[in-house]
């Protein structure tokens, strides 16, 4: 039975977010994490002869999540540009996970067709000395450009049961 060796574990410090409004790029240093997530729909299909129902896949969503350090100023100005002059800005976000210390090494994902969902205006906390903020996001379609490498799994096990050490 393989394993996996520590080492080809994914780092989450190791990569960049990148935002893009138009032909600008930003650089997204503030995010602390972010997630974007495949939902697949499925309808029920009763079926005659049996009393469970099958599933067939019918659409998909595209959404994600982010938490930073509030303060940067990007996308409350595309927001507020949106909410008075009407017009939705052409944004894409650009996560890079890239781990020089595995051998799965690097995967870009571009998200393309981005809206904000939620998003905090203005914030004060009396009680904390860093301000966060979260947003959610929906996706219209994705790339994956680089896409890890496969490992290879490590052979045997990594401890022998009853072994003595």
């Amino acid at each position: 039975m393989g394993f996996i060796k520590g080492r080809d574990t994914i780092r989450g410090t190791d990569g960049s977010i990148t935002w893009k409004v138009g032909d600008n790029e930003y650089d997204f240093f503030h995010i602390t994490q972010m997630t974007i997530n495949l939902e697949i729909d499925q309808d029920e299909v009763p079926r005659i002869g049996t009393r469970t129902k099958g599933h067939k896949t019918s659409t998909v969503s595209i959404t994600g999540s982010a938490t930073g350090y509030y303060g940067d100023p990007v996308i409350r100005r595309e927001m507020t540009k949106y909410v008075k002059g009407g017009a939705y800005p052409d944004m894409q976000v650009i996560l890079t996970n890239k781990d020089p210390d595995t051998q799965a090494i690097t995967q870009t994902f571009i998200g393309k067709g981005v809206m904000v969902t939620n998003l905090v205006l203005a914030e004060l906390d009396a009680n904390t000395t860093m301000l966060e903020e979260d947003f959610d996001i929906t996706l219209e379609d994705y790339e994956i450009k680089e896409e890890f490498q496969e490992t290879i799994p490590e052979e045997g096990s990594p401890v022998e049961i009853g072994a003595i050490a």
